[in-house]
């Protein structure tokens, strides 16, 4: 009995403190809002137009370098989580350069422009421009060759004129 008792003054006294704490509040906001009116009158607490806008310029400011802050640190994050992928993406495929012939072909084509002028055989004399015997000399110099030839490949064939 005495428990149930001892429980309902804790509460009691709670409530009435609440109760003074509410009614404190209220005296005390009537309190600032006077004293807020009074500020208004004030000339000497009073902020002009150009003072107004000097602030709202400075909290722009910060606003916006905060803004950047926060962009370059989220871009940051965001580089760290790609380059790992860029990193991975070129050792598999450095892999795979190396060990598949078809694979490097293909993208050695892609990275090389090909045109006819570096991609077709010249036989032309040798560099001293005498011709011994049926010897030729083959141009190699800005040429992509092929380490091997397809069986579908056709060859044509120019009349050699030795001079």
């Amino acid at each position: 009995m005495n428990d149930i008792r001892k429980d309902l003054l804790e509460e009691y006294d709670e409530i009435i403190l609440k109760l003074a704490l509410d009614n404190f509040s209220i005296i005390k906001g009537k309190e600032f809002d006077l004293e807020k009116e009074k500020i208004k009158e004030c000339e000497e607490f009073s902020i002009s137009q150009s003072e107004i806008k000097k602030i709202s310029k400075l909290l722009e400011r910060y606003l916006m370098k905060q803004n950047i802050f926060v962009f370059i640190k989220d871009t940051a994050a965001l580089l760290k989580k790609v380059s790992v992928f860029v990193v991975l993406f070129i050792i598999m495929s450095g892999i795979t350069i190396i060990s598949v012939d078809a694979a490097r072909s293909k993208l050695l084509n892609l990275i090389l422009k090909m045109e006819d002028e570096y991609t077709s055989i010249e036989l032309t004399n040798n560099r001293s421009g005498n011709v011994l015997g049926n010897s030729l000399y083959i141009n190699w110099e800005n040429a992509y060759a092929p380490t091997y030839f397809l069986m579908d490949i056709q060859f044509r064939t120019y009349p050699i004129q030795i001079i």
